[in-house]
C-alpha cells in the first residue's frame, strides 16, 4: 500500500493529535455496547461486518478530552483503525466514580461504516468501479479549493483537462489501486488533448510526480504554479483552510488519500444524507447513492 501516515502531507502536520489517539488506553468499545446493538437491530449495511471487527478489536474507539478539536477521525495501525469518537460524543460522570458515553446512533453508525472502510481499503482499491468514483469525486472537490465552483480561472476546456490530468495522476500515484498504467488513466479520466499532454510531458517529470513521497505541496509549487498562474497567490496552508472551511478539517486528508474520499461517501448511506459532514454544504450533490453502493457491494 503506498498510502501510509509517513507519507500524508496532512498526517505530519497533526502527528501530536495522531499520536496521542494512537496511545490513548481510553478504548470505550465497551461504554457503547448496547448503541452497537441497536445499530446491529437496524439491520443497517454491513453492521454485522462491522460488529465482528469490533470485537475483534480490528476496530476501536479512542475518547480524548484533548482530542474534542482534533482535526484526525480515523487512523489505521497495523490492522486496526482508531476512531476519534470524541467530538461526537458526550461523557458523563455517574455516582461512584462510573463513566458513562452516549452518542448519537446516525452519527456512531457513520464513524463505524468510515472505519471499517479504511480498515478494508486495500480490498476496495482493487475494484475498478470504487478507484473511478473515487477520482471523480477527487475532480470535483478539489478544484473547488482553487475557485469557487471549480473553474473561474480555468477559463477553457484544455486548461481544465490539464488540471484535472494532474489530479488524477497524482492521487493514482499516492494510492496503491489496480490500475497499472496511471498515465492513460489519468488521459481517459481527463479528456486531455494529446497536444497538451506532450506540452506538460515535455515540460514535467511525470516519473518524479510519480513518487511514493511526492507531496501536494511539491506539485502545487512545481507544477500547478507553473500552469496556472493565478495560484501565485496561493500556498499550502491557504489550500488547507479553503479545504477545511468547504469540507471539514477531518477531511482534509483528501488531499493525498483516497480512503479519505470513501469515509465520505459512506457517511451518505443513511437516507442520502451527512450525519458526520452535514455542515459541509460544499459536498452537496458530489455523492450519488451509486457510488456507496458499489462500496457495500464490494465489502459484502
Amino acid at each position: 500500500m503506498k498510502y501510509n501516515l509517513e507519507n500524508s502531507l496532512i498526517a505530519k502536520r497533526n502527528d501530536k493529535d495522531i499520536n496521542l489517539l494512537l496511545e490513548s488506553t481510553n478504548n470505550i468499545n465497551n461504554y457503547m455496547d448496547s448503541l452497537i446493538a441497536i445499530l446491529v437491530m437496524k439491520h443497517l449495511p454491513l453492521i454485522n461486518n462491522i460488529d465482528e471487527a469490533i470485537k475483534d478489536e480490528k476496530i476501536i474507539l479512542i475518547y480524548e478530552d484533548d482530542l474534542k478539536n482534533a482535526k484526525v477521525r480515523f487512523v489505521e495501525e497495523k490492522g486496526v483503525v482508531y476512531i476519534n469518537v470524541t467530538p461526537f460524543t458526550k461523557k458523563k460522570e455517574l455516582t461512584g466514580g462510573k463513566l458513562e458515553y452516549n452518542a448519537s446512533t446516525n452519527e456512531l453508525y457513520s464513524l463505524l461504516i468510515g472505519a471499517y472502510v479504511t480498515l478494508n481499503h486495500n480490498t476496495l482499491t482493487n475494484d475498478r468501479e470504487y478507484v473511478s468514483d473515487m477520482v471523480d469525486i477527487y475532480l470535483e472537490v478539489i478544484p473547488k479549493v482553487f475557485v469557487k465552483g471549480g473553474q473561474g480561472y480555468f477559463d477553457s476546456v484544455s486548461a481544465i483537462s490539464k488540471l484535472h490530468f494532474l489530479l488524477a495522476y497524482f492521487l493514482l500515484s499516492k494510492n496503491n489501486t489496480t490500475i497499472r498504467f496511471i498515465e492513460e488513466y489519468a488521459v481517459k479520466k481527463s479528456k486531455i488533448r494529446s497536444e497538451d499532454l506532450d506540452v506538460l510531458k515535455e515540460k514535467y517529470d511525470l516519473e518524479n510526480l510519480a513518487r511514493e513521497d511526492y507531496t501536494f505541496n511539491e506539485l502545487l509549487e512545481n507544477i500547478l504554479k507553473e500552469e496556472f498562474s493565478f495560484l501565485n497567490k496561493f500556498n499550502t496552508g491557504a489550500i488547507l483552510y479553503n479545504m477545511s472551511l468547504l469540507y471539514g478539517a477531518s477531511n482534509t486528508y483528501m488531499i493525498d488519500t483516497m480512503s479519505t474520499l470513501a469515509t465520505i461517501a459512506v457517511d451518505y448511506i443513511q437516507g442520502n444524507r451527512p450525519q458526520l459532514n452535514v455542515k459541509y454544504g460544499a459536498l452537496k450533490g458530489i455523492i450519488k447513492s451509486n457510488i456507496y453502493n458499489n462500496i457495500i457491494s464490494v465489502l459484502n
